[in-house]
């Protein structure tokens, strides 16, 4: 019998997980930075963009979901 997939989208995202999202995110910039391998230093800045899109996502479900309520 088959799995079923865990609905994890209608819960609201702790803040303490944002910060820690937000903390890579700075982790990966500073890395970045600190590197001189040119084509790893612009994966950390990517993982850093993508890092960012997935907390304004995340911040935009809660605030429409605080907007509903």
């Amino acid at each position: 019998m088959a799995k079923r997939a865990r609905r994890h989208y209608g819960n609201p995202v702790p803040d303490d997980v944002i910060a820690n999202i937000r903390a890579r995110i700075a982790q990966c910039r500073r890395l970045a930075d600190l590197i001189t391998d040119e084509r790893t230093a612009a994966i950390l800045r990517q993982m850093a963009e993508e890092g960012e899109a997935d907390v304004r996502r995340l911040e935009a479900k809660q605030h429409g979901r605080d907007q509903q309520a």
